[in-house]
Formats: structure tokens, sequence, C-alpha cells
């Protein structure tokens, strides 16, 4: 989910936004989007003098994000799981607010 989805929207947010990117915000949302994808993989990457400058930008800080990302998913396993039910109830509670709201407007 995090490389299909949100790399994406973090590398393109003209895709649902209503902007233009210029070259040098799209250098810098390659950087983050790269930043993002580096703290979601399990494999580390050792740097070296061929290594992209974008990498170095982040590199101290590559290990707390990992770290940020191992918390959340952690937590995550933590969770009570949700029966069946229980999500339809809420699923069918928040179709039927939608529906009340669309109407009023």
């Amino acid at each position: 989910l995090p490389m299909r989805f949100w790399v994406n929207i973090l590398r393109n947010p003209h895709f649902i936004f209503d902007i233009h990117v210029t070259e040098v915000v799209d250098a810098s949302l390659h950087v983050i989007g790269q930043t993002f994808m580096d703290a979601c993989t399990k494999t580390e990457h050792k740097l070296s003098r061929e290594s992209p400058s974008n990498k170095l930008l982040y590199a101290k800080e590559i290990s707390t994000y990992k770290k940020m990302v191992d918390d959340y998913y952690g937590g995550i396993r933590q969770m009570v799981p949700v029966s069946d039910q229980d999500m339809n109830t809420h699923l069918a509670e928040v179709s039927r607010v939608g529906t009340t709201l669309s109407v009023r407007q």
C-alpha cells in the first residue's frame, strides 16, 4: 500500500489536486517519495561515493524513519481485530450519514 498508493500521491500531487508542479518542486517531491520508500523497505542501503545525492540527503534520518514505520505496523498488529459484523455495521452507518448529508445539500 505505501509503495503503490502513498508514494504515487507524494510524487504526483497533481493527480489529486488542481496544481502545477514546477521542476524544483518535482525534484523535491521525488526525494520525499524516495525517502518514504526507503523508510518502508526492510533492506539496508549501503551508502558510498556513488550513491545518489538524494539518498545522502536523508542518510542520517533514515534509521529513525524506519523505526517509525516499524512502530506503526507493530501498533496495527497489536490492535484487536474487528469482526465482519462490526465492520458492516460501521460501514452502513457511514453510508447512512453520507446519504443524509448529500440529501440536505
